[in-house]
């Protein structure tokens, strides 16, 4: 699996469309499994979307819906019911096939829309930000889902969940204002952190120059004390050097790129 990370704004969901031939580019040269993004046609055969804001046919009934798509994609009447039953199975919605979609909460809806994403079965899955708003036992439900598929085709998952990123992905993107920042294995960006990941135990009035001197991807109070996380290129005074990981690489990049971090209010 894929992993595309970045801030919101970044770019990510504009990237995925036009992967899913549902939005032109400006510039460059854009190609799915060697098939140049103008085909939109043969684009669409090989590719299934789930898109961050998901609705679908909210009258329909669940297996009804996934039987339209179908249709729509040009597959017989075995064909649909075969995949319909086997991916509703897949996505644990087998026993609600007959609700209507409207009837179905949020991670039933997102389940709904991997399935028919799945639907033509196809070679490429292209996933924009499938865990935000869920709550974190559907959020580990659908990463499994995820990791299921991408054991039979490529999957491409946008994120700004870092999380996300760390339990399925080997290899990421980050992505910043269009730019790509880094593009690489997990592995060799927890490695561009190595030695640079401090912990330091400040007192409260501290903390704002520490801020504004380093980039601090974390913190924390105990009694009197404020524990902070942050990142250096040169030894910090009084810290200690920790194991980075994904989260502290990431910002890293970010604050290379021109913005800040802060645990309170995010990178901005």
């Amino acid at each position: 699996m894929f992993g595309l990370l970045g801030r919101n704004g970044a770019g990510k969901t504009t990237l995925m469309k036009i992967l899913a031939a549902l939005q032109s580019k400006k510039a460059g040269k854009v190609t799915v499994c060697g098939i140049p993004i103008e085909n939109a046609k043969e684009i669409r055969k090989i590719t299934g979307y789930l898109p961050q804001e998901f609705s679908i046919y909210p009258s329909m009934r669940v297996a009804e819906a996934m039987d339209y798509l179908g249709l729509l994609a040009g597959m017989n009447g075995r064909e649909r019911k075969e995949r319909t039953e086997m991916l509703l199975d897949r996505v644990n919605l087998i026993e609600h096939r007959n609700k209507k979609v409207k009837a179905l909460s949020g991670g039933m809806k997102r389940r709904l829309g991997i399935a028919q994403a799945l639907l033509h079965d196809p070679k490429v899955l292209i996933v924009d930000e499938p865990t935000a708003g869920l709550d974190p036992e559907e959020r580990v439900r659908f990463r499994n889902l995820l990791s299921e598929a991408a054991a039979e085709r490529i999957v491409i998952l946008s994120t700004h969940i870092v999380g996300d990123i760390e339990a399925t992905c080997e290899e990421i993107a980050i992505l910043d204002s269009g730019k790509l920042l880094y593009r690489g294995t997990v592995a060799a960006l927890l490695q561009t952190a190595g030695g640079k990941v401090f912990t330091k135990a400040a007192e409260k009035n501290e903390v704002p120059g520490l801020k504004l001197k380093y980039a601090v991807t974390g913190m924390h109070t105990q009694g009197n004390k404020t524990y902070i996380r942050l990142w250096s290129d040169t030894p910090v005074p009084d810290a200690e050097v920790c194991e980075p990981n994904i989260e502290d690489a990431y910002m890293r990049y970010l604050y290379h790129n021109g913005a800040s971090a802060d645990p309170a209010g995010g990178v901005r």
